[in-house]
């Protein structure tokens, strides 16, 4: 199930599979390698399915808190969509570098409209570019902290794509997958960002996305 991509309808977009995890080896194959039971990932730390409710189906207990986003029909089984302004959903969960120093994020994501400039899909930032990944001036981006803004392919209206940030604190380094095309940035260094993090949203709640449809999500970690 983690791999599977569901995405629903919303009045501006769609995301799809969600995940994060405490490493970095996001890749195609790892997207894949999600939707089996493949022991030599790190361990989840936390998995929504969003099938009925915002619930931590790893057993770790992380709820998600939804904030005025809604259940809809997705493209297999249901999905969240948001309204694009105010919602969001909350997860407790502190992606921070000290925290995680590797970590990798990916989603799949149908955005109706390029949205310039700044619309965040995953996000803990507090205002020092901290790990975020969205769109950035009509493109795919994601915070590098000391290292501003990574930008890859611009967005293309109603179009699906998968989308993965790769952060190494120690490499100092940050990765951007758009499909199957990379872009990295060196010299990269994050601070710690907010204790919890949010999808649709910075946990400010600034940068919202443009109504924005989320289905499954998971994190994981040693």
């Amino acid at each position: 199930m983690y791999g599977k991509s569901k995405a629903v309808r919303g009045i501006g977009g769609r995301i799809g599979v969600i995940a994060l995890l405490a490493c970095c080896a996001w890749m195609a194959s790892v997207a894949g390698a999600l939707g089996a039971a493949n022991t030599t990932l790190p361990p989840v730390l936390a998995f929504f399915p969003f099938e009925g409710n915002a619930q931590d189906a790893s057993g770790n207990g992380r709820h998600g808190t939804v904030s005025g986003a809604t259940l809809a029909v997705g493209y297999e089984g249901q999905a969240y969509s948001f309204n694009g302004t105010s919602s969001y959903i909350e997860v407790p969960l502190d992606i921070s570098p000290s925290k995680y120093p590797q970590l990798s994020m990916g989603a799949w994501v149908r955005a109706a409209s390029p949205s310039n400039p700044r619309r965040q899909v995953l996000s803990h930032d507090d205002g020092g570019f901290d790990r975020s990944l969205g769109i950035e001036d009509s493109g795919w981006g994601l915070f590098c902290g000391s290292g501003g803004v990574l930008c890859g392919d611009p967005v293309v209206e109603g179009k699906m794509v998968f989308l993965a940030a790769v952060y190494d604190q120690a490499a100092g380094t940050a990765k951007l997958w758009v499909d199957d095309k990379s872009y990295t940035k060196t010299s990269v260094t994050l601070g710690d960002g907010n204790t919890k993090l949010r999808i649709g949203s910075n946990p400010g709640g600034a940068n919202t996305f443009p109504a924005l449809s989320t289905t499954s999500s998971s994190l994981t970690g040693p």
